[in-house]
This record gives C-alpha cells, sequence and structure tokens, in this order.
C-alpha cells in the first residue's frame, strides 16, 4: 500500500500543499578552513540566508559573505532543485547538498516561516520529504527538509 498524504489534507479541509518526490542528500562533508567554505558557498551560488557572528542577512545569489562579519554560524542556499546547508560543527563546518527528486518515492509538502532579526523582511520556504516509514506502507514520517526560496522569489 502506498499513503496518499493528500487524504490527510482532505480530511482537515485545508488546502493540499503536497507533491510526489523526495529530497536526497547529494553530498556531506566537513570543512575547518573558512576560505574553503567561502569557496565552496561562492562555487554553489545560490539565493539564501547566512547567519554570522555579527547577524543574519539574506542574499539574492551573486553576493559574497563578508568575512569580517565574523564565522558563519549557519547558512541555507538554494538554486533551483538544489540546495545547500552549513551548520558550525565545533571548529569546523558541515556542508550538505540535497537535491529534490520529483520521481522520489515520496511527497514533498511546502512549509513558510516567518523570519526574525533583522533578515526578517522576507518569509522563508522550505520543502519537507515525508517518505514510506512502515515496512507495510501504511505510514509517513518526514525524513529530511531544505531551504527553496523566499516567498517574494523562489530559487
Amino acid at each position: 500500500m502506498n499513503p496518499d498524504i493528500s487524504s490527510l489534507f482532505d480530511r482537515l479541509k485545508i488546502p493540499n500543499p503536497s507533491r510526489r518526490g523526495t529530497i536526497e542528500t547529494l553530498s556531506s562533508r566537513l570543512v575547518s578552513d573558512q576560505s574553503e567554505l567561502f569557496s565552496a558557498l561562492a562555487s554553489f551560488g545560490g539565493a539564501g540566508w547566512s547567519c554570522q557572528a555579527d547577524g543574519v542577512r539574506t542574499r539574492s545569489g551573486s553576493e559574497a559573505l563578508d568575512a569580517t562579519l565574523g564565522p558563519v554560524l549557519s547558512c541555507e542556499l538554494c538554486s533551483g532543485p538544489r540546495s545547500l546547508h552549513v551548520r558550525l560543527e565545533g571548529e569546523s563546518w558541515r556542508i550538505v547538498e540535497f537535491q529534490e527528486n520529483p520521481d522520489g518515492e515520496g511527497w514533498l509538502v511546502g512549509h513558510e516561516f516567518l523570519p526574525s532579526g533583522p533578515a526578517g523582511d522576507q518569509n522563508l520556504l522550505y520543502d519537507v520529504s515525508w517518505v514510506v516509514a512502515t515496512p507495510e506502507g501504511t505510514e509517513l514520517r518526514p525524513s529530511v527538509s531544505r531551504f527553496v526560496g523566499f516567498a517574494t522569489s523562489n530559487c
């Protein structure tokens, strides 16, 4: 049996934000040098947000991060069906690249979040991947999410 998440939205009588697909992890690596991190972010490009020691900033895609604002604490960028998420882990950064797979055996559900702080003028959009979680195929669970853009402009 392949559960259909759309029936949940029908029962709740709310609009169905879901579509078929999954989010796949393309790569995950740890870097310990900030210049290597900045190079990876520049190579990826894309729009998104970054949280550095001096505050939270948004970027439209072409601007480089400013190293004078302190170390990167976290960052999420998107470019089309791909996203790059960065988290500080101790004295290194975890860089994870995700990609949407529209042929995946799951469901993608869009979510919109209200930001806070100085970069709080644009709502953040995320897709959450729900996958079959039981051998019987009767239960769906969220597995991963990815940043997909701002309410004013998707990647």
